[in-house]
């Protein structure tokens, strides 16, 4: 019996350029006894050489998508391939049938996903590769070379100064208490970072951090986007 997964690998693998299941077009040929044997058809004839156990291995040449051995078609299917499985894919090779064609949101898990050459994020799987403010957690967001900041948090293209990092962790402008106010200032007036950072601010970030305190916008004189 055909899987879900097995049927996703048949129309990746033996399917048209837009990886769907199909009556006619595609060429490959069948290795039997050391000889390349050409042939031209449609997907369940593809899988009919395998699943007959009599050939060594498939070599799709239009598209071309490489070798394939009954093996390989087992295991991607999690049980064996039968000739009654191949004859079941004759009534889904056509446009005007419920057509088996390979889409990447079909997937649900990370692995399975990547192996096709598609993009998992936000716990699903897509086709297209995502944009930064697509990211809604900060391991995909990470993972894809993004920046994850702000209050509250999210995804950016651009990383922000190492400042803001620290405004951030202290629940942005409006949770800066009067005792970060004065970890700042000294760490200008000592030259030194706050522990766990690696800014020593200017006069000017200082302010802007003042500005913060004070319930006015510090953007300017910080580098951060807090307030728009």
């Amino acid at each position: 019996m055909l899987s879900e997964k097995g049927i996703r690998y048949i129309c990746f693998n033996f399917g048209d350029a837009n990886r769907c299941c199909v009556a006619s077009g595609l060429s490959w040929s069948y290795r039997y006894g050391g000889v390349d044997y050409p042939e031209t058809g449609g997907t369940a004839q593809v899988v009919s050489r395998l699943a007959s156990g009599l050939v060594d291995s498939v070599t799709m040449t239009s598209p071309a998508r490489g070798m394939f051995t009954q093996a390989d078609l087992n295991a991607a299917n999690e049980e064996a391939v039968t000739l009654v499985d191949a004859q079941i894919i004759v009534g889904h090779d056509e446009p005007t049938e419920d057509q088996w064609c390979f889409f990447c949101d079909s997937i649900t898990n990370q692995t399975e996903c990547e192996l096709y050459g598609c993009f998992w994020y936000n716990e699903l799987c897509h086709l297209i590769a995502p944009t930064c403010a697509e990211l809604n957690n900060s391991i995909d967001c990470l993972s894809y070379g993004c920046y994850w900041y702000g209050v509250p948090s999210s995804c950016h293209d651009t990383d922000q100064p190492n400042l803001c990092y620290y405004i951030d962790a202290h629940g942005g402008p409006a949770g800066l208490t009067i005792v970060e106010v004065f970890e700042v200032i000294d760490a200008f007036l000592f030259s030194a970072a706050p522990a766990g950072y690696t800014f020593v601010p200017t006069i000017g970030e200082v302010f802007g951090v003042i500005d913060y305190f004070l319930g006015f916008n510090g953007d300017v004189a910080t580098g951060c986007n807090y307030i728009t």
